[in-house]
C-alpha cells in the first residue's frame, strides 16, 4: 500500500510541476540581463522608437490625404461617391497600421508578481485536492488491499483469503467510518471464519443496531446472530440462543436461519416431527444451498428416525459421482498417546477423535473414548455423524483429529493434547491414520 501512495504522490507532484513550470520560465526571463541581453535590449528600445515614430508618420500621411481629399470635394473636382469611398480606404489604411501596432504589443514580456504565484499555489492546491477528495469517492482501496494480502500468501495456485489479514484490514477500515455496514457484514463472516464465533456475534449485534427495524435485512442479521451464538456455545442450544431465536422469528417468522436452529433444538431433544415442521418452513425463505446440503438431509434424517420413508421433494437422481448410501465414505483411525503425555492425564479423562472439513470446526463424524483404551482402532464413518445436516460422505477433504479434553467439553481449549492428520480424502483412503498424541494445544 506504501507504494501505490508513493505512485500517487509523484504524480500529484508532477502535475504541480506543470502548472508552476511557465512561472518560473518567466521568473527566470525577467532576471538581471547579462551584458549579451542588454545590448538585445537596447535593439529592441530602437525597434520600439522607429515604430512609435512610423506610426506618427501615418497619421500625418492620414491627415494630409483626408485634408486633399475635402479641397478636391469642394472644388467640385471630386465627386460625393468617390469621396466617401476614398475615405473609407484611407481610414483601413491607418486601422490596419494600428492593428498591426496593438498586435505586436501583445506579446510584450509580463513581469511576474506576488499574485501570479498565489494563483499558481491556489491551482495546484486545488488540483491536490480535488484527486484526493475524487479518490475518496471513487477510489477501491479495500479491493486493492485485499488482492495485496492475496499475493503475499504466494504459491503458484490461488490460495485462500488470508481471514486474519481481512479482520486486521477492516478494522481499520472501519474505524475511519463506523457506519460502514458492508464491512461490518465482512468482518462478521470473517470472525466466523476463524472459528471466533463470540466476535461474529457481537459484530452481528453491532449491525442491528446500525439497520433500522424495517430494513429487509433486520431479520436476517437477527438470525445470524442466533446462528453466531450457537457455534460460539459449541454447537449446543442453550436459553440465549434460544432467545435470540425467539427475537428472529418475532421480526419474521419464516427467517431461515432461525427456523433451521429451532429444528436443530428439536431434533436434539429427540421432537423429530416438530423438527421436520421447522425446517420445511425454512424452506420458505432459505436459498438453493442450504436447502439442498442441510434442510433437505436433515429432513431425511429426522424421517428415518420415526420410521418413515423419506420423501423429498426434490426428486433423487442417482449419479455415478454422489453416493446415495451411508457408508460410502470410512476412515479406520488408530490413535495412541507418547508415554510422555501419558503420565500427565489420568486413565478417566476423555478422548475424542473426530474428522472436520479441511479447514473447518464443525465435525462431521466423532467418536468418544477415554485414556485408558488407548492405544485402539476405531472406524470414523456415516453413522458416526454429529448433526444430521452433515456427514463424513458429504466432504472431498477432512482433518482427523485426537484430542484429549483435561476440561471434558468438546470445546478445545488451551492446554488440550493433540494429534492431528490433515487434508485426507475419506472417500478414496484405505489405509489405517496413525494418530500419536504428542501435542499441546497453544
Amino acid at each position: 500500500m506504501i507504494s501505490f501512495w508513493l505512485a500517487v504522490a509523484t504524480l500529484l507532484t508532477l502535475t504541480t510541476c506543470c502548472i508552476f513550470w511557465p512561472f518560473i520560465q518567466a521568473s527566470k526571463s525577467s532576471a538581471a540581463p547579462l551584458p549579451g541581453q542588454r545590448k538585445k535590449a537596447k535593439s529592441q528600445a530602437d525597434d520600439q522608437t522607429i515604430a512609435a515614430l512610423q506610426k506618427q508618420r501615418n497619421i500625418e500621411i492620414f491627415k494630409e490625404r483626408l485634408q486633399e481629399l475635402e479641397t478636391e470635394l469642394l472644388q467640385g473636382t471630386l465627386e460625393q461617391e468617390s469621396f466617401a469611398l476614398l475615405k473609407v480606404e484611407l481610414e483601413k489604411n491607418l486601422l490596419s497600421d494600428v492593428s498591426q501596432q496593438a498586435h505586436a504589443q501583445e506579446y510584450r514580456k509580463i513581469e511576474l508578481a506576488m499574485p501570479h504565484w498565489l494563483i499558481g499555489g491556489l491551482l495546484s492546491m486545488g488540483v491536490i485536492i480535488g484527486s484526493l477528495a475524487l479518490y475518496q469517492v471513487l477510489g477501491r482501496s479495500p479491493d486493492y488491499l485485499r488482492m495485496l494480502a492475496l499475493q503475499e500468501q504466494g504459491g503458484s495456485k490461488p490460495a485462500a483469503p488470508d481471514f486474519n489479514k481481512a479482520i486486521t484490514i477492516l478494522t481499520e477500515k472501519l474505524k475511519e467510518d463506523p457506519t460502514d455496514v458492508k464491512k461490518w457484514y465482512l468482518l462478521a463472516n470473517s470472525y466466523a471464519a476463524t472459528q471466533q464465533y463470540d466476535k461474529s456475534a457481537e459484530v452481528f449485534q453491532r449491525i442491528e443496531q446500525l439497520l433500522p427495524k424495517d430494513s429487509a435485512e433486520y431479520s436476517a442479521v437477527k438470525g445470524a446472530y442466533a446462528q453466531a451464538l450457537y457455534l460460539a456455545n459449541n454447537e449446543q442450544i442453550n436459553d440465549p440462543v434460544r432467545a435470540a431465536i425467539a427475537q428472529a422469528l418475532a421480526v419474521d417468522p419464516q427467517e431461515a436461519n432461525a427456523l433451521v436452529l429451532q429444528g436443530i433444538d428439536a431434533f436434539q431433544r429427540n421432537a423429530y416431527a416438530e423438527a421436520i415442521q421447522f425446517w420445511q418452513r425454512a424452506k420458505v425463505k432459505a436459498n438453493s444451498n442450504m436447502a439442498e446440503q442441510f434442510i433437505n438431509p436433515s429432513i431425511q434424517a429426522a424421517q428415518e428416525r420415526l420410521g418413515i420413508t423419506p420423501a423429498l421433494e426434490a426428486p433423487q437422481v442417482a449419479t455415478a459421482e454422489k453416493p446415495s448410501a451411508a457408508g460410502s465414505a470410512k476412515l479406520t483411525v488408530e490413535v495412541d498417546i507418547s508415554s510422555e503425555f501419558k503420565a500427565k492425564v489420568s486413565p478417566e479423562q476423555v478422548v475424542f477423535v473426530f474428522a472436520s472439513p479441511r479447514g473447518g470446526k464443525m465435525p462431521l463424524a466423532a467418536q468418544r473414548i477415554q485414556v485408558q483404551a488407548l492405544p485402539t482402532t476405531i472406524t470414523l464413518d456415516d453413522s458416526n455423524a454429529v448433526m444430521p445436516t452433515a456427514n463424513l460422505s458429504s466432504a472431498e477433504s477432512v482433518d482427523v483429529t485426537a484430542r484429549i479434553s483435561l476440561s471434558g467439553q468438546a470445546k478445545a481449549q488451551s492446554g488440550d493434547f493433540f494429534a492431528r492428520a490433515e487434508n485426507i480424502n475419506p472417500k478414496s483412503t484405505n489405509t489405517a491414520i496413525k494418530l500419536l498424541i504428542n501435542e499441546v494445544i497453544p
